[in-house]
């Protein structure tokens, strides 16, 4: 089974418990799991930050962690555009912020990958303002975990 991050799972890891100075063995395990992955958009979403964080991706991270969106997984992000576009619950702002972020680019990762997606997004079925990716995500029958239930599926434990 293989996961696919978030950028929310970096930037509160980072904000809170898993910070640097706390838990620098958080980041160890990140950067050297072969179960974890994310996409390109999710990259791009972290060097903007210009923090420590955006220095700790770019010095740590490997390339292949970053799955490229490549045509076949064009193609999926049409199928999830076009859903999103569907929705008649949501206005057109909050169909194109969904779609302008990292969120659409990792549901079309994991529908071709079938891999779970590691987000701190609930899955609120009434929430209006917002398209939440676990909403859009089960939509393609696809799981979404926090990362403590990702640590633990695969024992993972800091010393």
């Amino acid at each position: 089974m293989s996961f696919l991050l978030d950028s929310n799972i970096f930037i509160e890891a980072k904000n809170t418990f898993y910070a640097f100075d706390i838990c620098p063995g958080f980041w160890t395990w990140l950067s050297q799991c072969d179960e974890t992955k994310s996409v390109t958009m999710v990259k791009q979403e972290l060097l903007a930050g210009a923090d420590e964080l955006t220095e700790w991706v770019k010095e740590h991270l490997p390339e292949d962690f970053f799955i490229t969106e490549n045509e076949e997984i064009q193609e999926a992000y049409r199928t999830v555009a076009n859903h999103v576009h569907s929705l008649p619950e949501f206005q057109a702002p909050a169909k194109l912020r969904f779609l302008s972020g990292a969120d659409g680019w990792l549901i079309a990762a994991a529908i071709l990958r079938r891999d779970v997606i590691v987000t701190h997004e609930q899955n609120d079925h009434k929430c209006r303002r917002k398209i939440l990716l676990p909403v859009i995500a089960a939509h393609f029958g696809l799981h979404c975990q926090k990362i403590y239930d990702v640590l633990r599926t695969l024992q993972v434990q800091f010393h």
